[in-house]
């Protein structure tokens, strides 16, 4: 950790090539460079493809309009991962309104958690697992699982919960 801590600082002092770039503005999600003693965790920020469902799905709440099928913003959706180092912010395409964020541990361990108002149900969202590279299909991999809790009354606590497990692929 140390380790990594003191890269992060000497790529602040060095900048990324561009003047005026700050580490915060560099940085590419990779926390722990190629071959560290964590291995290669890969680079969490960029563009991924995101798939819900598709082996295991849970449905306390039993609503109408948040079945299986009915999260295409999340299954079969396009994910954006980036920001600042303090800021990591994560964007749905059919979400916009989502506000969600993200953390990662130094093994690759990724969670992404926050709120999002869909068809009149507000959603407290958890979701991760482990972030990793697929060699045989030679991309990057996020492969996990989705709570979200339903505020179905707008009282600020979860009544019911959905989840069920998620996969995201990224091409590198």
């Amino acid at each position: 950790m140390y380790q990594n801590l003191q890269m992060i600082a000497l790529v602040s002092m060095l900048g990324c090539g561009r003047s005026g770039d700050s580490a915060e503005e560099c940085f590419n999600g990779d926390i722990d460079g190629l071959g560290s003693d964590t291995g290669n965790i890969p680079a969490l920020y960029g563009a991924w493809t995101t798939n819900f469902a598709s082996r295991s799905f849970h449905d306390e709440c039993g609503i109408e309009g948040l079945g299986r099928n009915d999260f295409d913003w999340l299954s079969g959706g396009a994910m954006e991962i980036g920001g600042r180092l303090d800021n990591v912010e994560v964007t749905f395409a059919g979400a916009p309104d989502a506000i969600l964020n993200a953390t990662m541990s130094t093994y690759g361990g990724v969670t992404i958690s926050g709120r999002y108002t869909f068809r009149g149900q507000e959603l407290h969202i958890a979701m991760g697992g482990l972030l990793f590279e697929n060699v045989q299909l030679n991309l990057t991999e996020l492969e996990g699982h989705v709570y979200m809790g339903v505020d179905s009354n707008g009282d600020g606590y979860v009544d019911c919960g959905i989840m069920g497990d998620l996969n995201a692929k990224s091409a590198r």
